[in-house]
């Protein structure tokens, strides 16, 4: 075989295996949060999740983003609280993803947004 092809085919590996790190460096936080729940409580934590975090945003954001950081640090304990009622105590970056995922799907602003939000709000 031509030596280009072993080039591209060492590009390929080394570009999946940096994809691959990636992504598990945004979701392990989120498989932490959850060890231990089984799949009901899993979805129920995030549904409920998700419903505090609509409820609350209506209320207490009026959609100016320089309001978001406040609003968001105002969530985090009542997302804390619904955390720990399930029996798990969560770290304040597992905490800040499910605000921004919880957020997210709630279309207030985009996740880069959010995520500089979270970082004014701490």
């Amino acid at each position: 075989m031509s030596p280009i092809v072993w080039v591209v085919i060492a590009v390929f590996v080394v570009t999946d295996v940096f994809v691959l790190a990636w992504v598990l460096r945004k979701v392990m936080p989120v498989v932490a949060l959850f060890r231990g729940l089984g799949p009901e409580r899993r979805t129920q934590l995030i549904t409920d999740g998700q419903r505090i975090t609509g409820e609350f945003l209506r209320t207490n954001y009026s959609g100016d983003p320089a309001q978001l950081p406040a609003a968001l640090a105002q969530l985090r304990p009542q997302l804390r609280d619904l955390i720990r009622s399930y029996g798990i105590e969560p770290d304040p970056t597992t905490l800040d993803l499910l605000i921004e995922l919880s957020a997210a799907s709630q279309r207030v602003a985009t996740r880069s947004q959010l995520r500089e939000a979270l970082r004014q709000a701490a």
